[in-house]
Formats: C-alpha cells, structure tokens, sequence
C-alpha cells in the first residue's frame, strides 16, 4: 500500500484464495440441511415429502430484503458456506451471493470493522465449512451510507467514452449537478453509453466515514479511509490501494 498523505480513499479489494478467486463452493443454507434430514430418515418405501421451498428459492428471500437502501433489522437464518478444498480461511471471504450486498467476515475482522464509522450496518452470523471443520465465528456485515448529496458536481470532472473498444475515447462534458448528469444520462442512453468520471470530488461537510460503497459514473468500488486502511493490515484475503481519482475537498477548499 502507498504511504500517501493526499490520498484520501482506499479500494477495499476481495482476493479470494482458490484457483478460481472464490472461495465458496457451496452454501449450506437451512433449507438444504432439512431435505437432507428428510431424505437420510426416509424409508424408501413411502412417498417422499420435502418441505415446500417457495417460487425463487431460498435465496430470493435474501435478495427481496438486501436490495432494499438501508440495513435489515433481521435477515432469515443465513447457515453456513462450504469452502473449496483448494481455498484457504481468511479473514474475508468471498465468492458468495451476500457478497452483492456486503461482507462475509471473520470475528477478528468485525471487532477492527467496528471500531470505525461504518454508517448504518449490522452484522448477521454465519459459519463456514472448510474440509472437516466448522467456524461457526463469521459474520455478514450489511453497511449502508448514502454519499451521493456530498458529490461536487462543478469540481468533478466527467466524460464520455465516444468509442466502445476504445478506453481512450474521452470527450469531456460539463456537468454542474446531479440534474444535468441524469439527463445527460438519458440522452446517452440511445445509444447504450453513460457518463462516466475521471476525477470526483466530495464536499468538506463529507462525515468522517470509514466505509462505504461507490457506484457512480462507471466505478462500483468499496471504499474506505486511511485510518481504516491502516487498521486492516495484517487480516487475510483482502488488497487495499490508494484511490486518487476520489477527493474530500478541504475545510478551506470549500
């Protein structure tokens, strides 16, 4: 990691640890562990009956409530991920469904998490199966902080890429507020294109948060602050780096 006092953000990164870069190869969830009691008790010789699994599986639950803004107060019982022999237990996990909404974490990782303003979150338990072995001290951490009305939309520089293959391709556009950025959006839209940044800028009244989730203009990163940057070293299966491109203008900058 760059020892870099103007940088403000850093990209919290999932390294995984398989051949593959995810880590899970299966979720054990509570529904499957039932039809497997049912099954193992049944006598073959009548009817098999499992319990009714409802339209979308049991993982539509989990996405009904978490693709929702905000946080749960309650998520139905997770169970437990089943690692690939060739992955390793880190202190990260990724290669989950959950991993669209949040982090899969270890116990070490939640008590470092959680001394940091993390905005809105709550942490759900979990275990994880590795080979013969169960952890059952995992967590899924759920966090939710609205940035986007700190964005400096005069200060943010924006392009358009003119050319698909291209990357280069860059015309700039001179986008004062969220309002031209969405209809500029919108007329780029015919012809399957969108605004993107090449600098964003956060106004100074920005809170001190240590994590949160960009997703604008062509960037879906996780983003957290040096101090938490700086906490996290030494826990497993995550990269950090420096993000210059994402600033917090100063008090006096305005």
């Amino acid at each position: 990691m760059e020892n870099n006092d103007s940088i403000d953000f850093y990209t919290l990164n999932l390294t995984g640890t398989s051949k593959s870069g995810d880590q899970i190869e299966d979720w054990i969830s509570p529904g499957s562990k039932k039809n497997n009691k049912v099954f193992k008790l049944w006598d073959k010789k009548s009817a098999l009956e499992l319990p009714v699994i409802e339209k979308g599986g049991e993982i539509s639950k989990f996405h009904k409530i978490l693709d929702k803004e905000g946080v749960p107060d309650i998520l139905p019982q997770i169970g437990e991920m089943q690692l690939y022999k060739s992955a390793k237990v880190t202190d990260f996990i990724t290669g989950s469904f959950l991993e669209s909404y949040g982090l899969i974490i270890s116990q070490k990782a939640k008590e470092v998490l959680e001394s940091f303003n993390l905005g809105e979150f709550k942490t759900f338990p979990l275990g994880i199966i590795y080979k013969k072995d169960t952890f059952s001290n995992y967590h899924f951490l759920k966090f939710f902080f609205d940035f986007s009305p700190f964005i400096n939309y005069k200060e943010s520089q924006f392009f358009v890429q003119t050319k698909i293959t291209d990357p280069k391709s860059q015309e700039s556009l001179n986008l004062n507020s969220k309002e031209e950025v969405n209809n500029k959006n919108k007329e780029l839209f015919k012809t399957l294109n969108f605004v993107k940044s090449s600098t964003v800028i956060l106004n100074s009244n920005l809170p001190q948060i240590d994590l949160f989730k960009f997703n604008e203009f062509g960037k879906n990163q996780m983003l957290i602050s040096k101090g938490l940057a700086d906490a996290l070293k030494g826990l497993s299966g995550i990269e950090v780096k420096p993000v210059p491109s994402i600033k917090k203008l100063t008090t006096t900058q305005g």
